[in-house]
């Protein structure tokens, strides 16, 4: 990771190696001198900063009856926030968004009992996943199904991303 700064303006930029551009980063042509005529001794001062987040989790079960279940769930957060100060002039923007989708596809038709190791199975992944994150012993996705009956095979993936950028700007 490196961190690079340019003047006469303080931009800093976060690289890393294989690190895809976002919205957040600085255009380097929009950093102009800010002066009105005139106004030789004119400050201007600006920052922004932008992160959003993102997770993915899908989930497909194959019923030992051979029933399929597919579940899927993505998440995506962003949050920005400007503020630009000019002489006399102060401004500050703030914005915030969340979106979710949930989809859910079953081919088949569900026992009570099937139902039930499903919402187990569902479970079992959750802990498993929140002790992996949390370092409080690593339990095993594959084992998540050991002892559910009418379970035949499973597969389970999840992805979590997050950028963030910051801009900082000052023009005398």
């Amino acid at each position: 990771m490196r961190i690079c700064h340019s003047r006469p303006y303080l931009t800093t930029a976060v690289e890393s190696p294989g690190r895809r551009p976002n919205r957040f980063d600085a255009d380097p042509s929009s950093l102009t001198r800010a002066r009105a005529p005139g106004w030789s001794n004119r400050i201007t001062r600006q920052a922004a900063i932008g992160a959003e987040a993102a997770s993915h989790t899908a989930l497909a079960i194959r019923t030992a009856e051979g029933d399929q279940i597919t579940i899927s769930l993505a998440a995506r957060a962003e949050l920005s926030a400007q503020y630009k100060e000019t002489g006399q002039s102060q401004s500050l923007r703030a914005g915030a968004s969340v979106s979710t989708q949930l989809r859910v596809s079953l081919n088949g038709d569900l026992s009570e009992a099937e139902l039930a190791d499903v919402n187990r199975l569902i479970e079992s992944l959750g802990q498993a996943r929140a002790q992996a994150e949390t370092g409080a012993g690593a339990a095993s996705v594959a084992d998540a199904a050991a002892g559910l009956a009418t379970i035949a095979a499973f597969q389970y993936s999840h992805r979590e991303t997050a950028t963030a950028g910051v801009l900082l700007r000052v023009a005398a």
